[in-house]
């Protein structure tokens, strides 16, 4: 009699074992032979890859690689996405912060298209044509933003035979000097590229603010075309 309960119970807890219907994890990983997962699985520490999982809930997880067609839904949640990965397979997304952009360079988001890594900037940039710049040009309005930005740097070029260029540098709407170092612009046809200037301090345009600028030097000949430019951030709403 006792034989025969043994082999009953023996029976009940390993039979479901050898036919996959109970599934045995240690910290995450997979035991059974069963190739599906289903419910709601929660881990804490370091994950094999999964397919068809259900809804998985992950705790102090690095990463985590899905199968082909799957997705992943954060719900309220925060989605990290990689800084400076080195991203070479299609589909793959990094946030690039290499390039500074208060001397020219951008923030960028970049994934990989199939045809070569895309590049998405966090930093805008524009550009205005001026003719005909003076000494008493001083708080020139320029440009209006429709959003609240932080202007980031300042380049300028000039076209024509210049004795002596525009020195630029910018106020915010109200006058209010933004601290920067005076923005020379150089001629726009030879391989003398502009040097980028910094804006660093009382920077923040709201919203309907102007942007201006002063001319430093007395512009020689006055009839020389003149590109005032920028670079600028918007503002999280």
């Amino acid at each position: 009699m006792r034989g025969k309960l043994a082999i009953a119970l023996a029976l009940v807890v390993f039979l479901p074992l050898m036919l996959g219907q109970i599934h045995v994890s240690r910290r995450g990983v997979k035991t059974d032979d069963s190739p599906i997962w289903t419910g709601v699985h929660t881990f804490d520490g370091p994950q094999t890859s999964f397919e068809d999982v259900g809804t998985v809930t992950y705790t102090n997880v690095n990463s985590v690689t899905y199968g082909s067609g799957t997705s992943l839904d954060v719900n309220a949640a925060l989605l990290r996405i990689p800084n400076n990965p080195t991203i070479t397979l299609v589909g793959q997304i990094g946030v690039d912060t290499t390039n500074v952009p208060a001397v020219g360079g951008r923030d960028q988001l970049v994934y990989e298209s199939g045809d070569g890594d895309v590049s998405i900037p966090g930093i805008r940039a524009a550009c205005f044509t001026i003719e005909d710049l003076t000494p008493t040009d001083d708080d020139y309005e320029f440009w209006t933003t429709p959003y609240a930005v932080t202007i980031l740097s300042a380049y300028c070029t000039y076209s024509g035979t210049a004795t002596t260029a525009a020195n630029i540098d910018f106020l915010d709407g109200e006058g209010n000097a933004m601290t920067m170092t005076d923005a020379v612009c150089v001629d726009a046809d030879s391989s003398t590229r502009p040097t980028v200037q910094a804006v660093t301090a009382a920077n923040a345009l709201v919203v309907g603010e102007s942007l201006a600028f002063n001319v430093t030097t007395a512009v020689a000949p006055a009839t020389m075309v003149h590109r005032i430019c920028f670079t600028y951030a918007v503002t999280r709403q």
